[in-house]
């Protein structure tokens, strides 16, 4: 039934949850096809053909290094950010560091520190105000302990102010690392500026391959860290793997794009959203938006409850159309981020996100709230007859 679906609506599909995922950049699938095809060779192997891979890989991390004012060997390459979070995680673990998060972090960082934490490990979960901004403990901080914040959360998009986190950090002797898969490409993020001890990325948020990420480590930390995987001591002894040269390619051919023109996108995932919150206006569409204003939170992403709208059956009537309820990585177990941020079950079911990217059109907004205001208004229409 679901693939039938899928087959119906192939010619009419409007892609509106780049938080979710981006498709990949010309540019980018061009500069990783050579290492697909004719330049295979692997980066550890010691003649030519590894060489060339070598010379390839290591260019890629200069390229992920530059877009986060970092050193190319403070750079490691991992599988995403979710392998680049639970690295963190369970290094705090094993050297018995106290960890310090938020009650509406993204799974990869949320699931194993709740599952350390049963397991006795010394864990603080942080609430949240209405903005969904972590409220920072001012008692009882032990020192050395590691601060892990999502730089923008992926749901409700709320921008957190690193700098603030970075300076806090430093005055209480804390590690700070920073999941900054939703925030690359969308804000501008400097590791020296910020003082960021340790940060994630993921090549399929900015409009690279999905499979690959980095993480950022400085150099103060990196002789204090064991490998993840052990294997054959690729990634100077963090990572064991062969290294998959065209993915690393792509990320920082990916990594290059978005900080390259950074304004730019930043202006046109504004546009976009202040052209979303005009259209429903227009259309007389009831809604309240959920965490920071626009403007303060991340460009191109709007989660916001829209009054008189199933949001459920709402997805599910309309499959061409690719928004979300909430996080992709929660689609079926329910937003821990709506909950924590107090909204009551009745706006959760009317709550969407809407995330824009760089080949959005104003065109396909317009589609989007044409559908909204189909159903506001059939429900209103359905309200008033029951009356």
């Amino acid at each position: 039934m679901k693939f039938h679906t899928i087959q119906k609506v192939l010619i009419m599909n409007i892609y509106l949850d780049y938080n979710a995922t981006t498709p990949i950049d010309r540019g980018v699938l061009d500069s990783m096809k050579s290492y697909m095809e004719g330049k295979f060779g692997n980066p550890s192997s010691a003649h030519v053909f590894g060489w060339e891979a070598e010379i390839a890989l290591e260019n890629a991390r200069q390229k992920v290094a530059e877009s986060i004012n970092a050193n190319p060997d403070e750079i490691f390459f991992t599988s995403g950010a979710t392998e680049a979070n639970n690295t963190v995680i369970r290094w705090a673990y094993e050297k018995g560091i106290p960890i310090i998060t938020s009650k509406i972090e993204h799974k990869s960082v949320l699931s194993p520190v709740q599952y350390l934490q049963r397991k006795g490990h010394d864990v603080s979960l942080l609430e949240v105000n209405s903005e969904g901004l972590p409220q920072l403990p001012i008692s009882g901080l032990k020192k050395g302990s590691l601060l892990t914040i999502m730089a923008v959360n992926n749901e409700v998009h709320t921008v957190c102010d690193l700098h603030r986190m970075g300076a806090f950090c430093k005055k209480h002797d804390l590690i700070f690392h920073a999941d900054c898969s939703q925030a690359l490409g969308k804000i501008e993020i400097n590791v020296k500026d910020i003082l960021i001890d340790m940060l994630s990325i993921s090549g399929h948020k900015i409009y690279g391959p999905k499979g690959i990420g980095a993480l950022f480590i400085s150099k103060k930390f990196q002789k204090k860290f064991s490998p993840y995987l052990i294997g054959g001591g690729q990634e100077r002894g963090l990572r064991g793997g062969t290294s998959p040269v065209f993915l690393c390619v792509g990320l920082g051919s990916a990594c290059s794009l978005v900080t390259g023109n950074l304004k730019e996108y930043q202006e046109l995932y504004t546009h976009f959203s202040h052209y979303f919150i005009h259209s429903l206006s227009e259309k007389k569409i009831s809604y309240e938006l959920i965490g920071q204003p626009i403007g303060v939170r991340q460009p191109g992403g709007v989660s916001l409850c829209i009054t008189g709208l199933n949001a459920r059956e709402w997805c599910e009537k309309h499959p061409e159309i690719a928004i979300s309820q909430g996080s992709a990585c929660n689609s079926k177990s329910g937003s821990h981020v709506l909950n924590e941020l107090k909204i009551s079950q009745y706006k959760i079911n009317s709550v969407i996100r809407v995330s824009f990217g760089k080949d959005t059109k104003n065109s396909e907004i317009d589609m989007l709230v044409n559908a909204i205001h189909k159903q506001v208004k059939s429900m209103a229409s359905f309200t008033n007859y029951k009356k």
